[in-house]
């Protein structure tokens, strides 16, 4: 049976993850929805049953706007980001990388709550992810880097859980450079971020993270099995 997850549901699993209040998720959700960014229908039986862009729509909004009032214009301003893959320090050149930062946010929910990654993910093909994924052996990492509007998304394999040890994760990905590592930006970025400040740029960047729990969690709601 499909799952039939609506907005409470929603925004009660989001603020349990990400250990924020819930009633502020809540008041980011409502101005989500009064903007057309989350399905409305109904109460009760006949609420809204949320989707991929749905779940998608409030991680950017709560992650990405400094108030709930300023979520609906966050999360068109960071769903159109495009994204670019850097080759080395070294070489700074930006390689596009095709496709949105709204799709690339529905893949991971799609990967991480099903296990099963969606093929071409995000633009390619890797054989090696669909088993860390389908295991639950995967380190992710996205953040939001709110002053200058840019997003990374950088996932590793890893080799394997580690009971004993809960921030092994944490080192493996200080250690082995990720399988995929981009850059969402606009307009298009000329070199790694934070490379070369730009004159008349404060000296300062805000920025939230999250990972692959987030996304779990939030995929097993809304998302058959």
């Amino acid at each position: 049976m499909d799952p039939m997850a609506t907005l409470s549901d929603l925004v009660a699993v989001t603020a349990k993850v990400e250990g924020l209040d819930p009633g502020s998720v809540a008041l980011y959700a409502r101005h989500m929805r009064e903007a057309g960014l989350i399905k409305t229908s109904g109460r009760g039986t006949s609420a809204a049953v949320m989707g991929l862009p749905d779940a998608a729509n409030l991680l950017i909004g709560v992650n990405a706007a400094k108030s709930a009032a300023e979520a609906p214009r966050a999360i068109r301003q960071f769903r159109d980001l495009h994204a670019y893959e850097f080759r080395s320090e070294s070489d700074p050149r930006p390689e596009s990388h095709g496709g949105a930062f709204g799709d690339a946010i529905e893949q991971l929910i799609k990967a991480a709550g099903t296990g099963k990654i969606p093929e071409p993910f995000f633009g390619t093909i890797m054989p090696d992810l669909q088993e860390a994924f389908f295991n639950g052996d995967v380190h992710v990492g996205v953040t939001f880097k709110t002053t200058k509007v840019l997003v990374t998304i950088e996932i590793w394999p890893l080799p394997g859980k580690d009971a004993v040890d809960p921030d092994a994760p944490d080192r493996w990905a200080a250690q082995v450079p990720p399988s995929i590592s981009l850059l969402f930006s606009s307009p298009r970025p000329r070199g790694p971020p934070g490379a070369k400040k730009q004159k008349g740029t404060a000296d300062r960047t805000e920025e939230v993270t999250i990972g692959y729990r987030t996304f779990r969690e939030v995929g097993k709601l809304i998302l058959p099995n």
